[in-house]
């Protein structure tokens, strides 16, 4: 009779255990997906410019390195050689480059702690993928933090839109008035996020059902129009278009051509604008504002600094010639 006894007791213990498991994984998980985009300073006020310290964003820091030591005790008895998968030469390249860009860095102490933040987010990506306990699980909690998100954004724009909407008075972009933002802190930041959330939406469609995908990005997209960020407004459905073709291309060669082409496609459309009139004026068919606003002043001010280059350099010759006392043969070649 106490071996009867027995048989109940051990499943329910396994059952409680299994359930504490669900629950820590669902939490961390859910805790990295907030703190990504809501992050420590949500609704803020661009009425003031934003103090800029040597030491960084103390929260930020506090906060993410915590939740990296959490995550990696987890990690330490959820069987931590999962991770040797990220150890891939294309990772080890990519971190070597930013090694060398923070030796020749102009400032090499501050880049060397952004490299540091970096590597921190970069175990932190890679930790948070093992928290899901299978396709399903992680399609709930992204709809549960997907939701709160957007929740947290429309409350924002009704109660307090002085914090979740560009305003006039705004520092540095007062020309964004009446943009949405949400939590971010700016609207191309928000219109990013309403992509993903966008696709996201799509992903739990086809989990938990066209419903629950709908509840997602029907407010998604509706937040993105009135973010009235072109850019995102342009690209979401060349970027759905294009995904749907190479998630039916069976041969990797011809996936990797078309997203390469989608990325040349849109550079000769954006930058090929300011040096063809023709392109120029097809654009402005389509878009309200072909300069994706005032960003072609920019890339021809680096064409025009980078045809200067030449002469940049040999100025920059001539001045060190001449600060160092050099003969005048050398300055033969600065007339």
């Amino acid at each position: 009779m106490s071996q009867l006894d027995l048989v109940p007791a051990e499943r329910h213990t396994v059952g409680r255990a299994l359930d504490a498991d669900s629950l820590i994984r669902t939490f961390l998980l859910t805790a990295v997906f907030l703190l990504l985009w809501i992050s420590f300073r949500p609704f803020e006020s661009l009425a003031e410019p934003r103090e800029v310290t040597g030491v960084g964003n103390i929260a930020n820091q506090v906060g993410y390195s915590l939740l990296f030591l959490v995550l990696a005790a987890w990690s330490l008895f959820h069987q931590p050689s999962r991770l040797m998968l990220l150890v891939r030469p294309i990772l080890i390249a990519t971190l070597l480059w930013f090694a060398g860009t923070v030796v020749t860095s102009w400032e090499p102490s501050l880049s060397a702690r952004r490299l540091a933040f970096t590597l921190l987010i970069i175990g932190i990506a890679g930790m948070a993928m093992l928290l899901p306990k299978n396709i399903r699980h992680f399609s709930d909690v992204m709809t549960a933090v997907v939701l709160i998100v957007l929740v947290l954004c429309y409350l924002g724009v009704v109660f307090a839109p002085s914090l979740s909407i560009h305003q006039s008075s705004d520092f540095l972009e007062p020309e964004l008035a009446g943009d949405w933002r949400g939590v971010f802190g700016h609207k191309n930041e928000a219109s990013a996020v309403m992509v993903l959330f966008t696709f996201i939406g799509l992903f739990v469609g086809r989990i938990r059902g066209a419903v629950v995908g709908a509840v997602i990005i029907v407010p998604a997209l509706t937040f993105l129009v009135f973010t009235q960020s072109k850019t995102s407004l342009a690209m979401l459905p060349f970027v759905l278009i294009i995904s749907t073709i190479m998630a039916r291309v069976r041969r990797p060669a011809i996936g990797i051509a078309i997203a390469l082409s989608g990325v040349a496609i849109f550079n000769i459309l954006s930058v090929g604008s300011i040096y063809s009139e023709a392109m120029r004026k097809l654009l402005d068919l389509v878009l309200t504002d072909s300069t994706f606003t005032g960003r072609t002043e920019v890339w021809q001010f680096v064409l025009v600094l980078h045809r200067a280059l030449p002469d940049l350099q040999r100025m920059k010759l001539c001045y060190s010639a001449a600060a160092s006392s050099a003969p005048r043969s050398v300055f033969s070649w600065c007339d």
